[in-house]
């Protein structure tokens, strides 16, 4: 969530459509109507986590993805999964693998809209969507 203040630190508007840690590009943009901004996670219990120390924030994991078309469907592979996550799938196709430190690669055939879920303690949830099209001449 990115709080927008005005040059006598008065809060003066937020953007909540993007994920913590925000894109600095969409930093930059909230800075073109207000004198400053404060990116800062949502009060939503899937940013934060209890530790010995208290409430803290939860780390965002390093992941990369990357995208082609493959057999007739969408490959999606993702980088960066730590061993014991969970990559959760739904969509036309649903289902659920544990990762086991390798990138996980996901081939999706079935036309239609998926959402791909990373979840590993103590991390934020992180999630991707994959769109696969219908193969020309097909239904």
């Amino acid at each position: 969530m990115i709080l927008q203040f005005d040059e006598n630190g008065s809060l003066i508007g937020s953007i909540t459509s993007v994920g913590y840690p925000a894109p600095q590009e969409t930093l930059d943009l909230a800075l073109t109507t207000a004198a400053s901004v404060e990116d800062v996670p949502p009060f939503e219990p899937r940013y934060w986590h209890r530790t010995e120390d208290g409430l803290k924030i939860r780390p965002r994991l390093a992941l990369t993805t990357r995208e082609k078309s493959e057999s007739g469907g969408r490959l999606f592979v993702i980088e960066g999964i730590p061993a014991g996550a969970m990559v959760r799938v739904t969509g036309p196709d649903n289902g659920e693998l544990e990762a086991d430190g390798e990138a996980v690669e996901l081939l999706f055939q079935q036309p239609g809209g998926y959402r791909v879920t990373v979840a590993a303690e103590p991390y934020q949830p992180q999630e991707f969507d994959v769109r696969v099209e219908a193969a020309h001449g097909t239904a």
